[in-house]
């Protein structure tokens, strides 16, 4: 009897300990991974042709310490949470910059390894601004989280990082009946 419970008691020991990698694996969070919960902080604003508080797709662009980038990931919405979520690798001290609604701009000639954050923002300002214009449904939103740090057997969470509009909209209307009054200069 007790040599029968002290089986028990070790099959039962070593199930517990392995649950969290198994669960891992089982949910598709390959080693060294983990899952990361976002909450977010966007700016109520009001354009007469897009809307700027609705997140369509939102990735995420992964730096090192240092500004450089690592690795780009996207996210997932869960709608058990009402979140967005991703995989990301476990480290310390990473800085995550957000972006919606604009993934057609995010692509391999801008994100190299190792670029600096402040190259890879120079080439996003000066070569895509005309293609995130494209979309008028949605406006592109950007953010950041500077100096996370990502731990393992536990979903991590950033809540209520901030969202600021990529653009700027301003619709002008003309009277056409009153003439135009103004100079170019």
């Amino acid at each position: 009897m007790k040599k029968s419970f002290l089986v028990f008691l070790t099959l039962l020991f070593i199930s517990v300990a392995c649950q969290d990698d198994r669960n891992n694996s089982e949910n598709g969070i390959p080693p060294g991974e983990q899952e990361v919960e976002f909450t977010f902080n966007s700016p109520v604003t009001y354009s007469a042709v897009a809307n700027e508080n609705e997140i369509v797709e939102l990735d995420l662009v992964v730096c090192d310490k240092d500004g450089k980038f690592q690795y780009m990931r996207q996210t997932y919405y869960s709608d058990v949470h009402h979140t967005f979520r991703s995989i990301l690798r476990i480290e310390d001290n990473i800085d995550i910059y957000f972006f919606t609604n604009c993934r057609s701009c995010l692509d391999e000639s801008i994100l190299v390894k190792d670029k600096s954050w402040d190259d890879i923002q120079q080439e996003l300002l000066i070569d895509y601004t005309s293609v995130v214009l494209e979309n008028k449904t949605v406006l592109p939103m950007w953010g950041q989280a500077k100096g996370v740090s990502i731990s393992e057997k536990v979903i991590n969470q950033i809540p209520n990082a901030p969202l600021l509009r990529a653009v700027a909209s301003a619709d002008v209307y003309f009277d056409l009946e009153g003439g135009l009054n103004f100079t170019p200069k």
